[in-house]
């Protein structure tokens, strides 16, 4: 439950005012909201994070090949990421996050020596 909204230059009741330094922090908590990052911080991070994410759509874009059938799986999930952004940005967003998790344990769960091998051969494909 949280204390009133007070108009500017207001005092709030003396029952609601800290007497210790464990009052006045539990104050500061109940009306600042959770600890956490400063927006401008988190926004700088969720553009990244979007801009992540269209690249990794482009990237599957890239990868179907030029002859693909409709039933071509590369060419398939592009399209269906592609309505997937276009219909529910943020189902998108909270999807490519999972994806992205599951990127990264397949890079940890491969050898090294294969890891670089893979990534080599991405790289001459293009």
């Amino acid at each position: 439950m949280t204390a009133p909204a007070l108009e500017p230059g207001e005092e709030p009741p003396a029952s609601a005012q800290p007497r210790n330094l464990a009052d006045l922090l539990s104050y500061i908590a109940r009306h600042t909201g959770p600890p956490g990052e400063l927006k401008a911080v988190r926004d700088y991070r969720g553009t990244w994070v979007r801009l992540g994410q269209e690249q990794r759509l482009r990237q599957s874009g890239t990868q179907v090949p030029a002859n693909a059938g409709p039933l071509n799986s590369q060419r398939l999930l592009h399209q269906a990421l592609t309505v997937m952004r276009n219909t529910s940005p943020a189902y998108f967003q909270h999807f490519m996050g999972h994806v992205e998790s599951l990127l990264a344990l397949e890079a940890l769960s491969q050898p090294p020596g294969l890891a670089k091998k893979n990534a080599a051969r991405g790289a001459r494909r293009r």
